[in-house]
């Protein structure tokens, strides 16, 4: 997985910010992949500002669209496919 959103100004409380997006897009009837691809995305977009666990729907919406999630199969190549979401949270 690749992940580019900028320069990291605090990244204090990004874990907490994957976790609880992750949980409520699962519970909001996400599929696991797209849920985890939406919390790192919001993860990564407190990470650019000052105030931990703070973010904006628009940086988390361009980080969303710049993340390459890959599954790797037992002796095959990779192939690219990033889960999008059919519903918002």
């Amino acid at each position: 997985m690749y992940v580019c959103a900028g320069k990291i100004v605090n990244p204090i409380g990004a874990g907490d910010t994957v976790g609880a997006v992750f949980v409520a897009a699962v519970l909001h009837g996400w599929e696991v992949p797209a849920a985890f691809v939406i919390a790192l995305a919001a993860g990564t977009a407190s990470c650019l500002k000052v105030k931990g666990s703070s973010f904006t729907m628009s940086d988390v919406e361009t980080i969303h669209k710049g993340i390459i999630m890959r599954e790797i199969q037992a002796g095959s190549a990779a192939t690219a496919s990033t889960p999008r979401p059919n519903s918002s949270l």
